[in-house]
């Protein structure tokens, strides 16, 4: 009781009060009125976490442009019999510290004309089996002038990125489409057909080539070509590298790998200078004037920077769970209440989620736990804000958790989607279910926005709330989210894709901060007034700290 009494004379004697009013237009009387004392210690957990805001907004913008680097090459380009266009290019493995890999290819035109676009990409890559790989596939039709991104990813485990694509104007004949669809897929079977053994007979390697990828089409089929996404290993280490020799040797081009950022145009018969062509139409003749393959990274520097506050922010975090729990087993009557074990979660997921497992395990099961946990993280965040404001409103919030679950669960799946290499891996390449986790990721997020803005708005306007500060608080901390988030989602729509400077404040250093003002906010304090925390769930137990009477001075 005499710790009770010293905390109250502390806060009464240190103390700033917060008074807002909403006056009418006809009589000036007013219609709202909240009044809010601030103590010591509360101005200070303001004071620093405003300070900490800034900072992380000035971090993201500071690194907007400079965490980017752009690179286009030019590669190799050539002229089918149909009139299509045969583009080939490998990308070398990234540099140290580069997290994520954006790739479009730009087409420009005189006459802007329409084109079908036939993308491969042989996704090569290292581990203790020998060296497997990945076919990968897809289709954009009806496209024009422009960039179109075709590869996106964070799984940089690499040694070579091969990307075969084929261009086809939509006035051709379909006859002449499908002529260049077999051109183009016996030239894909001729790059996975050859094998290290050179001694072998013929027939031999084509019973090899059957019975290793019985998938793969012959001139006879008409179906698409790398149609299958499933993984082919070799025996041989550097079995792919020799067939990607013996590929580009028959085009004349040994050296595609060595890509010195020029023009390639070696090729006898089928060269062009200044990575020009024209070819001719039923209708008019159309010039390409440029198909060049872009890549955006990021920075080194900034990748490095990130690692390090990512390992930094998961070791502040596991600390921060460790000192929470022994609070409250030793100053909250040994129980957890609802919004600490759900503080709980977060700062566990978040602690998970920002350390950096692809950069000290370099696997596809660290890619994915990455992504997985990452995309939970924010959905976590954004679920629990709309859940401690319906708690503290004395609501069962209990019903809802299945809904957020789900919503949990499809905004993890839509990071791991957005990943060319799962989607890829996992659903063969099929953007509809990478729309489908999109969808109710947005709709997730924008429900739970607009419910929590719809249940703090009433708490506050309502002269029967009792933890008005409680809910400011809350408020506080969805702004900390939503800035974030809706700088990402701008620079998104504008430019197509999302900026990893952007990305890092929304991902990683928003959510951390998120997790951290929800420890603060329920954190068990030494001093408590049971009367005035109360039980959050019991609307009857609450009082405000002005209900409970002040002592008088001896």
């Amino acid at each position: 009781m005499k710790h009770q009494i010293i905390n109250r004379k502390f806060q009464y004697i240190f103390s700033i009060r917060i008074m807002a009013s909403v006056l009418t237009e006809n009589t000036g009387q007013p219609v709202f009125k909240f009044e809010q004392s601030l103590d010591i210690y509360h101005f200070v957990s303001l004071f620093v976490s405003s300070l900490a805001f800034i900072l992380m907004i000035s971090y993201a913008f500071h690194n907007l442009a400079t965490s980017t680097i752009d690179t286009t090459y030019k590669g190799l380009i050539t002229q089918e019999k149909n009139k299509s266009l045969y583009f080939v290019e490998a990308i070398p493995p990234p540099p140290a510290y580069s997290h994520n890999l954006i790739i479009f290819i730009n087409i420009q035109s005189e006459h802007n004309e329409r084109v079908t676009l036939q993308a491969a990409v042989t996704y090569q890559y290292n581990d203790e089996e020998g060296s497997p790989y990945y076919f990968m596939s897809q289709t954009l039709n009806n496209i024009s002038n422009g960039a179109h991104k075709i590869f996106n990813t964070k799984v940089l485990l690499f040694d070579s990125l091969l990307f075969q694509i084929t261009i086809t104007p939509l006035s051709n004949t379909y006859s002449d489409y499908d002529q260049n669809r077999l051109n183009y897929q016996s030239d894909s079977n001729l790059l996975n057909s050859q094998i290290s053994d050179e001694n072998k007979s013929k027939s031999e390697l084509n019973e090899k080539n059957q019975d290793e990828n019985p998938q793969h089409l012959s001139r006879e089929n008409n179906m698409p070509i790398f149609s299958d996404t499933k993984k082919y290993r070799n025996k041989d280490k550097n079995e792919l590298n020799l067939k990607l020799k013996h590929f580009f040797s028959n085009r004349k081009n040994d050296n595609l790998f060595e890509n010195d950022h020029s023009e390639k145009s070696n090729l006898e018969n089928d060269s062009f200078n200044n990575n020009e062509l024209a070819y001719q139409s039923s209708n008019s003749e159309s010039k390409l004037t440029t198909i060049t393959l872009q890549t955006i990274q990021n920075n080194s520097e900034f990748g490095e920077n990130t690692i390090f506050l990512r390992i930094v922010f998961s070791i502040v975090l596991f600390s921060t769970i460790l000192f929470l729990l022994v609070s409250v087993f030793f100053f909250g009557n040994r129980s957890i209440r609802f919004e600490q074990a759900l503080t709980l979660i977060s700062l566990f997921t978040a602690a998970t989620a920002n350390f950096p497992f692809p950069h000290f395990w370099k696997s596809w099961n660290s890619n994915f736990i990455e992504n997985i946990l990452t995309g939970s993280l924010s959905a976590l965040n954004a679920m629990s804000l709309y859940l401690f404001v319906q708690k503290a409103n004395g609501q069962n919030v209990y019903t809802i958790l299945p809904i957020a679950v789900l919503f949990i669960v499809a905004q993890a799946f839509w990071y791991l989607t957005s990943d060319s290499a799962f989607l890829y891996l996992y659903f063969e390449n099929n953007k509809v279910i990478w729309i489908f986790f999109l969808t109710i990721s947005v709709t997730g997020h924008i429900t739970f926005i607009m419910l929590f803005l719809q249940s703090i708005a009433s708490s506050l306007c309502s002269p029967r709330a009792t933890r008005k500060k409680l809910y400011v608080a809350y408020l506080l901390a969805f702004i900390v989210l939503f800035i974030p988030l809706l700088a990402k989602s701008i620079y998104f729509v504008f430019n197509g894709y999302h900026n990893f400077s952007l990305n890092f404040c929304y991902d990683y250093m928003g959510q951390t901060f998120l997790s951290l003002i929800f420890a603060d906010l329920h954190w068990p304090l030494m001093f408590e007034d049971p009367l005035t925390i109360g039980a959050i769930g019991d609307q009857q137990q609450l009082r405000c700290e002005e209900d409970v009477p002040m002592p008088a001075d001896s």
